[in-house]
């Protein structure tokens, strides 16, 4: 997954599917780290959403860098974004 693509719904499920089994073996956060290192992040912002506030927030704060992280601030759904914002400032 190159970093810079456009949006591909296939990527996005793949990313989906890929978060569901690293959650499966217990949330592993650097293995989440390596592969959000690869996405790009308007995919992790689509399926941002999908995940409850505890999973999402490790998701964002798995992200590399700050420019990934406004990105998906920017491109996630308004719950989700309120979701994050709340939950990083607990």
């Amino acid at each position: 997954m190159a970093a810079d693509s456009p949006r591909d719904p296939d990527r996005a499920e793949a990313l989906r599917e890929t978060l569901a089994a690293l959650f499966g073996l217990g949330s592993p956060e650097p293995e989440i780290r390596a592969v959000l290192g690869k996405c790009a992040a308007e995919d992790v912002a689509d399926i941002l959403g999908d995940y409850e506030d505890e999973k999402a927030i490790l998701i964002f704060r798995c992200l590399p860098d700050n420019e990934a992280r406004s990105v998906v601030i920017e491109e996630t759904d308004q719950q989700s974004h309120d979701d994050i914002l709340e939950g990083i400032t607990k």
